[in-house]
């Protein structure tokens, strides 16, 4: 496994502004706690990259390759992660609030403890995703994958919705009225 030490390589892969250059390749980059608020790392290559409690608010991440990346206790309030490769990220105790997770793969990824209310996961794929003690709350959850998630159970997930156009693949057993989520019509 290689490893990219940023203090040396960091002015070859910066654009102007906080933007790294596209198609940036940062497989397995050392980033934990760094301050990428508000950059533009779309299209990069993070794979394995390590980016525990780095601030990522307001980050753009779409379509962004994350596998196995460890983002534990990062900051992603606001970030846009939308077509982005989460499978088998880890995001234990991560940020997500309000983050545009559309369409994301989140197969896999280790959601627990991670705070996702009003989180966008419409059409994401959370296919064997652990959900325990992660706060969904408020979450759109529109056709969203969520069969064979783990820790689903154990989950908050009051306020969060669905669009009867957009069928959620559920859990086996989920009844998701029970869990205090809502079906949730898209306006005319």
């Amino acid at each position: 496994m290689r490893y990219l030490v940023l203090g040396v390589s960091l002015p070859f892969l910066i654009g102007c502004g906080n933007s790294i250059k596209p198609n940036a390749d940062l497989t397995a980059a050392y980033l934990n706690d760094a301050n990428l608020k508000q950059s533009d790392l779309g299209y990069a290559n993070l794979c394995e990259a390590h980016l525990r409690s780095a601030d990522l608010r307001g980050s753009n991440l779409t379509h962004t390759n994350l596998q196995d990346a460890d983002m534990s206790k990062a900051d992603l309030d606001g970030a846009g992660l939308s077509f982005s490769d989460l499978n088998g990220a880890k995001l234990i105790s991560a940020n997500l609030i309000g983050v545009d997770l559309s369409f994301a793969d989140l197969g896999g990824a280790d959601l627990t403890g991670a705070v996702m209310s009003s989180a966008n996961l419409k059409q994401a794929n959370l296919r064997k995703a652990n959900l325990t003690h992660a706060n969904l709350s408020g979450a759109n959850l529109a056709g969203a994958f969520l069969r064979y998630s783990v820790g689903w159970d154990k989950a908050t997930w009051t306020g969060a919705y669905y669009d009867p156009e957009y069928p959620v693949q559920w859990p086996k057993g989920m009844d998701p009225t029970k869990f205090g989520i809502v079906e949730k019509k898209r306006a005319e």
